[in-house]
């Protein structure tokens, strides 16, 4: 029978919403309004991307903090200053 394999995190799940709120505390969007669209449902979902770091071995705050940058590609939001 096939099991699963277990991964377990290093992180706490309080320390994974502090860099998300990390990440958007230092990001400006042009519209305010879409930017609490798009906090809310990387927050809805951390559980989820926190089970795919580690499902694909990457350290969780790594790709938490990732998600800076993808976001920062955009046109709607910019580093604060």
């Amino acid at each position: 029978m096939y099991r699963q394999k277990k991964h377990f995190s290093p992180y706490s799940g309080r320390i994974c919403h502090k860099t998300v709120r990390f990440v958007f505390d230092t990001i400006v969007f042009d519209n305010p309004y879409v930017g609490r669209i798009i906090r809310d449902s990387y927050y809805m979902n951390i559980g989820l991307m926190r089970q795919f770091a580690r499902d694909n071995d990457i350290d969780e705050i790594e790709y938490l903090l990732g998600i800076r940058d993808a976001l920062l590609k955009s046109n709607m939001a910019h580093g604060r200053q």
